[in-house]
């Protein structure tokens, strides 16, 4: 009985001086979106469901297997809204391919461009994957500022929250605000929520189940 309360004391502790050490050594807020960069450019592959909602605490219109792979193929495996959907990015041609009806229909190939392929939050599958966010917030910040606003449990794993603001009129891509929970050990975002310059939420992502480097044989980018 002593044995795990002191155990669980202890994972409490270490999650706080983790928090503290950030603050004092100067990595909080600023340098925390640089070193999750270079945590991400050392990564190849990354596995997450993505759950996309309009609001916080709002129903997720969007469901979806995500796979990626540098440098930069992406499958996209739909629960909602299109149950079955599978999509494939392919880097090297620029192109999109479809199967609406899943595996065992036909399949299309069209352009990344294409205005009815973008998410709900108006994300392109080209630019979809955790570099290309990590890069608009440090853009972000270059014109306002970062701070930790502290640590919190996301799916019951321990995360940083991190605050970006633009300057005044400032925005990238018409996000003026990013919330971030970045996982404590990997750096990751296990959570996105992002803002316009009213306030206004413009797409809340959830990354259930982040996975980093698992073997992905290509593949899987080809097709069904």
């Amino acid at each position: 009985m002593l044995n795990r309360i002191f155990k669980a004391l202890s994972r409490r502790w270490r999650g706080g001086i983790t928090l503290l050490l950030l603050v004092l050594s100067g990595t909080a807020s600023a340098d925390l979106l640089d070193d999750a960069l270079m945590r991400y450019a050392k990564l190849e592959t990354y596995q997450a469901t993505l759950r996309s909602s309009a609001f916080p605490g709002g129903k997720f219109r969007e469901v979806i297997r995500y796979t990626y792979k540098k440098p930069g193929w992406v499958r996209m495996d739909f629960q909602r809204p299109h149950p079955g959907l599978v999509l494939t990015y392919d880097p090297e041609k620029n192109g999109v391919r479809l199967w609406p009806f899943g595996p065992k229909g036909p399949d299309f190939s069209v352009s990344p461009d294409i205005a009815w392929l973008r998410s709900g939050g108006g994300e392109r599958v080209d630019r979809s994957d955790i570099g290309t966010l990590l890069h608009r917030a440090i853009t972000l910040r270059q014109s306002g500022n970062a701070r930790i606003l502290g640590k919190e449990s996301v799916n019951h794993r321990d995360t940083v929250r991190l605050r970006v603001i633009g300057g005044a009129g400032k925005n990238v891509e018409g996000v003026h605000r990013f919330d971030l929970w970045l996982d404590d050990r990997t750096l990751m975002p296990l959570k996105v929520e992002a803002y316009d310059e009213h306030d206004a939420p413009l797409d809340i992502v959830l990354m259930d189940d982040l996975q980093i480097d698992t073997p992905l044989p290509e593949r899987i980018f080809l097709g069904p």
